[in-house]
């Protein structure tokens, strides 16, 4: 999951294995709902077999994403802005900073805008810095509100990447450090 990890370091590491399970005789296969080109183009370059893409003709089933890159920092008013208007038509956002700093940046901004349109559990911030108790407690909270196989309720959740690790929520929107 994730091969095309938000750390180049750790990105060229997955090439490497993959390039030398390759040498190793092994054989490699990437599956992905979303596979970008440039990554594509690095695997196609690192391996020297032949890559093969297979595509599922006609899903049977909807297109749940909509990816938009956009040339501002997460950080920036106009990301603040459009989080801030997604918050106020009820939508669920999970906001993914790639350091603590920005996320506590964020939430210091948008756990207001949560707070007064959803009440006061409506925004929370998870990191890798809080202690094992109280981040228990806020997975727990987070699991709660944000659960899959529940109904939605609107909110905030601001995180580094430590969200991805054994939270299986469901979001309306996902704004991320690119």
């Amino acid at each position: 999951d994730e091969l095309h990890a938000y750390d180049m370091r750790r990105l060229g590491y997955l090439l490497a294995m993959a390039g030398f399970w390759e040498q190793i005789g092994g054989r490699i296969a990437v599956i992905s709902a979303t596979f970008p080109q440039p990554l594509a183009e690095m695997l196609s370059e690192t391996l020297a077999g032949k890559l093969t893409t297979v595509e599922v003709p006609d899903r049977p089933w909807p297109v749940r994403h909509r990816l938009t890159i956009r040339g501002t920092h997460l950080t920036s008013e106009e990301a603040a802005a459009e989080i801030g208007d997604r918050l106020r038509a009820g939508q669920a956002v999970l906001v993914t900073a790639n350091n603590v700093a920005a996320a506590r940046t964020l939430f210091e901004r948008l756990g207001p805008v949560a707070r007064a349109c959803h009440g006061g559990e409506a925004a929370d911030l998870l990191h890798s810095r809080f202690r094992a108790m109280d981040r228990r407690l806020i997975e727990e909270r987070i699991r709660g509100r944000y659960g899959t196989g529940r109904p939605r309720k609107p909110g905030l959740v601001v995180a580094t990447q430590a969200v991805e690790v054994s939270l299986d929520v469901d979001f309306d929107a996902l704004h991320s450090s690119g």
